[in-house]
């Protein structure tokens, strides 16, 4: 659980453990269970008072759960009660936790509308107004957002969806994992390898590799002249890492270019396209640019933000939204005719324009699971120490005496 007004930044103050399920050893039944149990207590939080039984209807009595049988019907928090933000994770855990029947590797491949993957040949060809890419306001696929009646019609029904307060729009999207470990990667990895290109005019150099050492030493200056630590490896610019002979598109492991680290990237990536777009002057630059100053200027507009952007704020986050869905479908296509797997572009894309136009201005950055991987990593730590067959229950031991610890004072 995350608490957004807390004062404090810090990981352990801000998130707050509930379950721990072990994979291995839990299985759907179980899986439900507990999102009952957390269903129930946040119906609880939501009311304003403890209950007077427990998640399946059972009275709480002198015999039965005593402890919660003197509380029952008494205030939680005095005057105050618990208001549901939102549910925040990577699409998996939403795979896993709300169960939607539309999902990014479907053909209806989005939760938040009726977007298309593919169209069949044969089919009505009006389906086509309907893919993920296309983009933009006036996108027909913007017509058909889901609604809260839509969603409970067509999707398994998840405990979840029983806290007061609850609709799709609720499912938060996470700029950590659609832009910093998706999106922008692909265009990382399609702009080194354009630029690394043999026969083409931006680099010095017998080979690929002696191109791509040029790129790493412009990147490594980079990054020393703005004292930058988060730094992608050098691994990434090399002929083993991109595949330019590889016949799929490439992907890259999380130790070789970690999310904040391709945040940081985005800046540099955006600096050199601007530079060849200058001296060049071709189309295919100006497109490369337009999609490295796109992403720039989003993280630009992220990092300068509140909670919710203004309105001009967000008009220069739309503008470079834009600019980056239109230049990298121009680079896909072009990509597409001469046979080069480059230029992906993933559905994840079109979740990103519903983070744009439909979450009422909030700020990428504040819906953004740093903090929450960073919280991931700490139980993992917890878990890796615990007796497997009962992971679960001593994780959530270990952390109630980290947290009690913690804010009792007596640890930093």
């Amino acid at each position: 659980m995350i608490l957004p007004l807390a004062s404090s930044s810090s990981t352990m103050d801000t998130r707050i453990m509930l379950s721990c399920m072990s994979a291995t050893y839990c299985n759907h039944l179980s899986r439900r269970k507990i999102l009952e149990a957390i269903t129930w207590s946040f119906q609880c939080l939501c009311d304003g008072f403890f209950p007077q039984a427990d998640p399946w209807g059972k009275k709480f009595s002198q015999e039965y759960c005593k402890d919660r049988w003197r509380v029952a019907g008494q205030r939680i928090a005095g005057p105050f009660h618990g208001c549901l933000e939102g549910i925040q994770g990577d699409q998996d855990y939403i795979r896993t936790m709300m169960s939607p029947s539309r999902f990014f590797s479907r053909q209806l491949c989005c939760y938040y509308c009726r977007a298309l993957a593919w169209n069949y040949v044969g089919h009505d060809p009006r389906e086509s107004e309907f893919l993920y890419t296309n983009f933009g306001v006036n996108a027909a696929h913007r017509t058909t957002l889901v609604t809260l009646d839509e969603w409970l019609a067509v999707n398994t029904h998840s405990p979840l969806c029983s806290v007061p307060g609850w609709s799709p729009w609720r499912i938060l999207p996470d700029q950590m994992h659609l832009v910093h470990l998706a999106l922008a990667p692909d265009a990382i990895i399609s702009c080194l390898l354009d630029w690394s290109d043999p026969n083409t005019q931006y680099l010095h150099g017998s080979s690929r590799d002696a191109r791509l050492q040029t790129l790493w030493e412009n990147y490594r200056a980079y990054c020393e002249d703005q004292s930058i630590t988060e730094r992608a490896q050098r691994r990434l610019f090399s002929v083993q890492t991109l595949k330019p002979d590889s016949d799929k598109f490439v992907e890259i492991s999380q130790k070789i270019l970690n999310a904040s680290a391709c945040r940081y990237m985005i800046f540099w990536l955006a600096s050199v396209a601007q530079h060849f777009a200058t001296i060049y002057g071709s189309v295919s630059d100006m497109y490369r640019a337009g999609v490295a100053c796109g992403l720039r200027e989003m993280e630009i507009v992220c990092l300068e933000s509140g909670r919710r952007y203004s309105l001009s704020a967000w008009k220069r986050l739309e503008e470079g939204y834009l600019c980056y869905r239109a230049g990298s479908l121009h680079l896909a296509n072009l990509a597409v005719s001469l046979g080069q797997p480059r230029w992906h572009v993933r559905p994840k894309s079109h979740y990103l324009e519903h983070a744009v136009y439909d979450f009422e201005r909030k700020n990428l950055r504040y819906m953004s699971n740093y903090l929450d991987e960073d919280m991931i990593r700490r139980i993992k730590r917890m878990a890796c120490a615990a007796t497997p067959r009962y992971a679960s229950k001593h994780v959530l031991f270990r952390y109630a005496v980290a947290a009690t610890l913690r804010w009792s004072g007596m640890i930093e």
